[in-house]
């Protein structure tokens, strides 16, 4: 058996308190049809997803290897998706529906051994080396029956990475030193060397997948079905957004209609039981794409927003048609499913703002102000979803911490972290990281802190006393992050260094940091954030901006878009030194 040296992940078991509402059983008993030791069995149940990072299980169990590895957890209702996988044999995943409180879900999972096709024509590799950026996977050389490097200085030791072969994730079986990563239920390969070499010998041919039979269900079959829809059709989603970024708004309309028909289409295949996942995806995906939300981003992005076009658009007849649609499925959303994951308390909190334009609005469907920010925390009292109510709550109190709402903050992310102590935002110290950003808040000293650049210099917040500070919190694997630099770069640029000093600290690999700098062609510092910092700052989202005054006090947060300088500038010009 392989030697295991690094687990990345301590092994642990998750759980959640069993109570009478939690009283649902997932059994299973799992057959290796391989002869390769296996040693420990991952078992891991995470919330649903499918592809690539499924994210880090909720409940993990390790079983030791024996003839008929067995394993049972108790579980709320609700959707998941669990995993299985352990060294030499092929990775399981598929989607679960827990149905009610009394299921009992039985699966008998037959795992072969890691396997990969007969034919190869290419066989790729990323990693740390390179951010564990897939687009920018490196294409080995074949060199008889094995593959290459092309350039063995690309990777050092100690690097981890992934061979990648028709989209499909593989470690390396040549390779002594491995890690456990749950979030892709994989291993990951350790580099001894730069002389990284894939031997297509090693892994069992051809290659057969893991299956699985189950009994205690009614919808199980129609959810996989369905999940495995949603996750095409979300992978379709996000090419929509990227590739209708500047599309004219009247062709933008076109094809946000017609992606909503293909969305009403497949809702219309399923079954009505299934009704609040899609009420669900359509307040969280849909709302936020709306055409009426453009209209109102191109009134914001000119300058000082025209406060008579912003009237005329809160008052106009698709205002209020969007509205109506979107109130309405609100007020379908049940919170005795747990189908639901929470995931539309974002979109329902921007429907405050709105409300508060249109008198008519709140008139007609007798609204009050703040009526989804009180709708939401109501819903999360009642529901039995512990996930759902948890992430509610998360994101009912980041978005307050973002309006300074500080006190209302604090008591729905406390209720988060007291009521919910396994929930994701808790686990992951998300929550203490925003309940840490209501003390950075403008007029508040900043949290100091020291870094060295990546050109190696020393780079001090106590030293820059005496200017004014822009600080990006930023990553070059995030979008809108990339997206925010060419206004960064301008405020870099506009501003005199002896007024404005702009600096980049990001959560990121130093190597692909370095390399997305100098594609970019970034002229202000950069530094890799400390976790100390992030907590300090309570940086939770990427970017995240903060504007310091000469003093070391908080002037702004979260300044971005086309008129950057001018927001900057601004607030520089009102500055008064106290």
């Amino acid at each position: 058996m392989k030697n295991l040296l690094s687990l990345f992940f301590t092994l642990f078991f998750i759980g959640t308190c069993t109570t009478k509402k939690e009283s649902a059983t997932l059994s299973g008993t799992i057959h290796l049809t391989g002869d390769a030791p296996s040693g420990l069995i991952h078992v891991g149940l995470h919330y649903p997803r499918l592809k690539n990072n499924i994210g880090s299980p909720f409940k993990l169990l390790y079983l030791e290897e024996s003839e008929e590895p067995k394993f049972s957890m108790s579980v709320q209702p609700g959707r998941y998706t669990l995993s299985v996988f352990t060294f030499e044999y092929e990775i399981f995943r598929t989607p679960v529906l827990i149905e009610n409180p009394h299921s009992h879900i039985a699966m008998d999972i037959t795992i072969p051994p890691y396997g990969i096709k007969e034919e190869l024509d290419t066989v790729r590799i990323f990693g740390s080396f390179n951010g564990w950026d897939r687009a920018k996977a490196v294409e080995m050389v074949r060199d008889g029956e094995i593959w290459r490097m092309p350039d063995t200085t690309l990777i050092k030791e100690n690097d981890e990475y992934q061979f990648l072969i028709e989209d499909q994730e593989y470690w390396d079986l040549g390779q002594k030193y491995f890690g456990a990563d749950y979030r892709w239920t994989n291993y990951i390969s350790v580099a001894s060397s730069g002389n990284i070499i894939f031997n297509p010998s090693l892994y069992n041919r051809p290659h057969e997948s893991a299956t699985a039979q189950m009994s205690g269900y009614t919808f199980m079959d129609q959810y996989k079905k369905l999940a495995v829809e949603l996750e095409k059709f979300d992978e379709n989603f996000m090419q929509f957004r990227l590739q209708t970024r500047r599309m004219p708004l009247e062709q933008y309309r076109i094809a946000y209609d017609s992606l909503m028909t293909v969305y009403k289409n497949m809702e219309a295949k399923y079954d009505p039981s299934f009704a609040q996942i899609f009420i669900e995806k359509k307040l969280d995906d849909f709302m936020f794409l709306h055409p009426i939300r453009r209209d109102f981003v191109k009134i914001w992005q000119q300058g000082k927003p025209d406060s008579l076009k912003l009237d005329s658009l809160f008052h106009g007849s698709t205002f209020t048609s969007f509205m109506k649609e979107y109130i309405e499925e609100a007020q379908r959303l049940d919170p005795n499913s747990y189908l639901t994951e929470g995931r539309f308390a974002g979109s329902l909190m921007n429907l405050d703002y709105y409300i508060d334009k249109n008198k008519d609005i709140m008139k007609k469907y007798n609204l009050s102000l703040n009526y989804f920010e009180n709708f939401l925390i109501d819903f999360a009292d009642k529901t039995p979803n512990k996930n759902c109510a948890g992430n509610i709550l998360y994101d009912v109190g980041s978005r307050l911490a973002r309006m300074d709402s500080v006190e209302k903050a604090k008591t729905c992310l406390m209720q988060v972290k007291e009521k919910y102590p396994e929930n994701w935002y808790v686990k992951e110290g998300v929550i203490d990281k925003v309940l840490s950003s209501l003390h950075v808040v403008p007029g508040k000293l900043a949290p100091g802190f020291a870094v060295r650049t990546l050109k190696g210099d020393s780079l001090k917040l106590s030293d820059l006393k005496g200017y004014f500070i822009f600080i990006d919190f930023w990553g070059s694997w995030c979008g809108p992050c990339l997206g925010e630099l060419p206004n960064i770069k301008k405020l870099h640029a506009a501003i005199s260094k002896e007024k404005l000093k702009v600096i980049g600290l990001a959560y990121d690999d130093a190597a692909a940091l370095a390399k997305c700098i100098e594609e970019n062609n970034i002229e202000y510092p950069n530094a890799i954030a400390p976790e100390e910092t992030l907590k300090k700052y309570g940086i939770t989202g990427y970017p995240t901006t903060i504007l310091i005054d000469p003093e070391g006090r908080i002037l702004a947060k979260d300044l971005r878009g086309s008129n950057l300088v001018a927001m900057v500038q601004e607030k520089i010009g009102n500055y008064k030194m106290d």
